[in-house]
């Protein structure tokens, strides 16, 4: 996919503290990065050391993060109120999931809830023509998800998550087989960059080589056994996959080793 050249500005004047209070005691904020080598590439820094901590401050300050997915340079504040988090930068972006902020850029907001260690449900819904639901059920052992039009419904098979993708909308209908390669990130990810990840590596038209052939979906890291590329958009194509929606037996995985 050749998608456009997007820059999201981050809000002048605003800087996030080097130290926060965590359980009573000041701590230094970590710093995070992922990338799978080629379609995206996050960094999170100075995040907030535990947004799940039962004694955490009700707003908290939650870093920055910036990077570039699927073609589009990205870069935002994460901050959190109770259990809901707000991504905002300056800027536009043809993101359906974005939406004007009222500081004068653009944003999404998330709730999101620890379901169990490394279990996350994270939802929102953005209106701009239409509704844009989100609805993610995310661990490293199952990913159900709902972004906008598009449904994954994905189960582990070795390092991977695999299962189908199913999408009915004016723009385009497809249903295909899906694949993450390196699921066990899942259950470590920063639920600020998960959350960002998911949502723009699931709606992204990229693909990835999965039992012999490419199939739609991407890496979560930087691995020779997946072989990643883009394919080109998908606007009045129908993709017929191997697939049964009802009951979709995913193919085999690749044998160890295998490029």
């Amino acid at each position: 996919m050749r998608a456009a050249l997007v820059a999201i500005v981050l809000l002048a004047g605003c800087r996030t503290p080097r130290d926060a209070v965590v359980r009573g005691q000041r701590v230094e904020r970590p710093s995070f990065g992922y990338s799978d080598g080629f379609l995206f590439a996050v960094d999170h820094r100075r995040a907030y050391p535990d947004v799940f901590a039962g004694n955490r401050p009700y707003y908290v300050d939650d870093g920055e993060l910036g990077g570039r997915a699927c073609g589009l340079d990205l870069q935002f504040f994460s901050e959190w109120y109770g259990n809901m988090m707000t991504l905002y930068g300056r800027g536009s972006t043809p993101m359906p999931w974005l939406v004007r902020d009222t500081r004068g850029g653009v944003a999404v907001t998330l709730t999101i809830d620890e379901l169990g260690p490394g279990h996350l449900r994270i939802r929102g819904s953005t209106h701009g023509f239409a509704t844009f639901p989100i609805d993610i059920d995310v661990s490293a052992d199952r990913l159900v998800a709902q972004i906008g039009t598009r449904h994954v419904d994905l189960y582990p098979v070795g390092h991977w998550l695999v299962g189908p993708l199913v999408q009915d909308d004016i723009a385009s209908s497809i249903e295909a087989p899906f694949a993450i390669y390196g699921r066990e990130m899942l259950r470590t990810m920063v639920p600020a960059d998960e959350a960002l990840v998911l949502l723009m590596m699931i709606t992204c038209n990229g693909t990835i080589e999965y039992g012999g052939r490419p199939e739609r979906g991407f890496s979560l890291v930087s691995s020779p056994e997946a072989q990643i590329g883009v394919v080109p958009e998908t606007k009045t194509t129908v993709i017929r996959g191997a697939i049964n929606p009802r009951g979709w037996n995913p193919p085999p995985a690749p044998a160890a080793g295998r490029r």
